[in-house]
């Protein structure tokens, strides 16, 4: 049974990875907008508009979830009986210390490569989408659990913090690096280590309270306990974790004997040059050709009703196989629905005008 000053840390800790969610759902939002209504994948000006614009998303998301993670980390402190003073915050710099602009070309770039692998327009919208929010979710992750440790080495109380997971917010179930690692406790001068899709936030430890442990104790007798005899829980009782350095995310947890770039080879390792992606695709300069004959214009209506149709069947699909409304990839082909509509709509009125 927890005492009371852990109980009302634990309820801090679950309202704040609440308040995260809804930021990072609001934040995927934005991205399936910008992403999924685009359609210059070869066109670099376009890409780079479009770069720019989920840049500037994920920027002022960033800088919300930092406010909120910093604000959580002073109340935790404060209910065990410190307060500290709001200290101003210093201007946002990216947590992966790379230029935004080209990070968030990425997701042009997964399209554009699923292409070239003999994929279709909706598996490469798809490829898009998804790195689209790998990127955000990881970026999101990092930038909470910095804000909060820079709060809790302010403090002269806490002497370390601890990894919090939170089946409630994976359909998938927590994953079992992090349920292996949830007993592991860092000091002050560590960073926690992420992984891809991290849920995981952090909670304080003092000589008094240690809320992190007792969530993640209900948690995963819980996980355990609907695992039972399976093999599941023999591998996650199997499972052995460690970390290491990654070249943007920083400490990374992953499995023991994984295999993975050192810092060194990360920095070596350079990005392939751009090439000229224009033609490579001739229905973008088709698509801004002011004079389009008849043949021309029946081309692109054709492609954009394929186009709407496959978005329609992948949704359909998609929902039929359990998957959110809200996953990123089906809100990516709901604004590419929306995209192609607008456009079977202009092509045809073109047509009849012709």
């Amino acid at each position: 049974m927890a005492d009371k000053l852990t109980t009302s840390l634990m309820k801090t800790v679950l309202a704040s990875s609440g308040m995260q969610a809804q930021l990072i759902a609001a934040l995927m939002e934005m991205l399936a907008s910008i992403w999924g209504g685009f359609e210059d994948w070869y066109e670099p000006d376009g890409v780079q508009r479009a770069a720019k614009l989920a840049a500037e998303a994920e920027a002022a998301a960033l800088t919300q979830v930092r406010r909120t993670a910093s604000s959580t980390a002073r109340e935790l402190l404060r209910q065990t009986g410190e307060n500290i003073t709001v200290d101003p915050l210093e201007a946002l710099e990216h947590p992966r210390g790379v230029d935004p602009l080209e990070l968030w070309e990425r997701p042009a770039e997964a399209y554009r490569y699923a292409i070239s692998q003999g994929k279709n327009d909706t598996e490469a919208l798809a490829a898009a989408m998804n790195r689209a929010g790998h990127i955000a979710k990881a970026d999101v992750a990092i930038t909470a659990r910095d804000a909060q440790i820079r709060e809790f080495r302010r403090s002269e109380k806490v002497k370390g913090y601890r990894r919090v997971i939170h089946p409630e917010l994976s359909k998938s179930g927590v994953c079992g690096l992090c349920i292996v690692a949830a007993d592991r406790l860092y000091s002050l001068k560590e960073l926690m280590p992420l992984h891809d899709g991290c849920n995981c936030t952090v909670a304080p430890v003092t000589a008094r309270s240690d809320p992190g442990l007792k969530l993640n104790q209900q948690d995963i007798e819980e996980l355990y306990s609907a695992a039972g005899g399976s093999t599941r829980r023999e591998d996650l009782a199997r499972l052995r974790v460690t970390s290491y350095e990654h070249g943007e995310l920083g400490p990374t947890l992953v499995r023991v004997g994984q295999s993975y770039l050192s810092p060194e080879e990360a920095a070596a390792r350079k990005r392939p040059p751009k090439r000229h992606l224009r033609a490579v695709n001739s229905d973008t300069d088709l698509r801004k050709k002011k004079n389009r004959n008849a043949a021309e214009t029946q081309r692109l209506l054709d492609t954009s009703q394929k186009k709407l149709d496959a978005y329609q069947k992948a949704i359909d699909e998609a929902k039929a196989a359990g998957k959110s409304p809200d996953d990123i990839s089906i809100r990516g082909y709901v604004y590419g629905l929306q995209r192609e509509r607008k456009n079977v709509l202009s092509y045809t009125k073109e047509l009849k005008a012709a």
